[in-house]
């Protein structure tokens, strides 16, 4: 049955429509081309660049910033700039609430084994510079004690140096002690207490702990922070892993910038 004239009008007036509505797309409401490779989708993306905001060239390249060109044609393909941002926006501000809570969960537990895992104290601790063949040595030396229910078959500090009153350290490092061999037995036991000796650097010591202001220095002194993320059991595993609040932290982060992205 041949189409009507009512028929022919209506298709011409929605392809009328189409062709407007595509000619007042601009900036980043003009589609990409995501499916015919990198070079045709570059060459979309530099069409609309210039009359893109930077605000709106940012919260793309946010959207896209851990997609590649498959994963993007995948989810949004031959779509706008402004849809990929809104799409990634959604889809973040659905999923992020769910994982914070979930490591807000988890952020009291990790905290209290993590206290639990650095009561080691470091006393009388000792900095020295003693001289070899290799020149200057930066030694420290100190007292250890394990105040945790817990034995250690390694144990780690940050160390930090400070000349005189100053409340800003001129050197920072990480130190590690293995207690394999600790009275015999091996690792370090609860209430146990031993005495350590680090050699700070390689052969020639470490440059940044034995510069001149360092040897000249009257008052030199050194503080141990226990890393608890660097205690190992008995069967060398960790004991606690990386902090909770890390992660946290960007999810808080990228929360608020879909937000802001979705308003684009």
């Amino acid at each position: 049955m041949p189409p009507t004239l009512q028929t022919l009008l209506r298709s011409l007036c929605a392809i009328t429509l189409a062709l407007a509505l595509s000619a007042c797309s601009k900036g980043i409401d003009r589609a990409l081309v995501t499916g015919d490779g990198q070079a045709a989708y570059r060459a979309s993306l530099d069409r609309l660049t210039p009359e893109a905001t930077p605000e709106q060239l940012a919260a793309f390249n946010w959207a896209v910033s851990d997609m590649s060109i498959e994963l993007l044609h995948s989810r949004y393909p031959n779509a706008s700039p402004r849809r990929v941002v809104h799409g990634e926006a959604e889809r973040l501000l659905k999923e992020l609430p769910l994982n914070i809570e979930r490591l807000q969960a988890q952020l009291p537990q990790w905290q209290a084994a993590a206290a639990q895992a650095a009561a080691v104290d470091a006393t009388d601790i000792i900095f020295e510079l003693k001289p070899d063949f290799f020149g200057l040595q930066p030694v420290v030396t100190a007292t250890v004690h394990n105040r945790s229910a817990l034995a250690f078959a390694r144990y780690g500090w940050t160390a930090t140096l400070y000349l005189g009153d100053a409340t800003e350290p001129v050197a920072r490092t990480q130190l590690t002690a293995s207690f394999a061999g600790h009275n015999g037995g091996g690792g370090l036991d609860p209430g146990a207490r031993t005495r350590l000796s680090f050699q700070l650097g390689f052969v020639s010591g470490d440059p940044a702990w034995k510069t001149l202001a360092i040897q000249r220095a009257t008052k030199r002194t050194v503080k141990l922070v226990p890393d608890a993320e660097a205690a190992r059991d008995l069967s060398d595993h960790a004991i606690v892993g990386p902090s909770p609040q890390a992660a946290l932290s960007v999810m808080v982060q990228t929360l608020q910038t879909a937000r802001q992205a979705r308003r684009i």
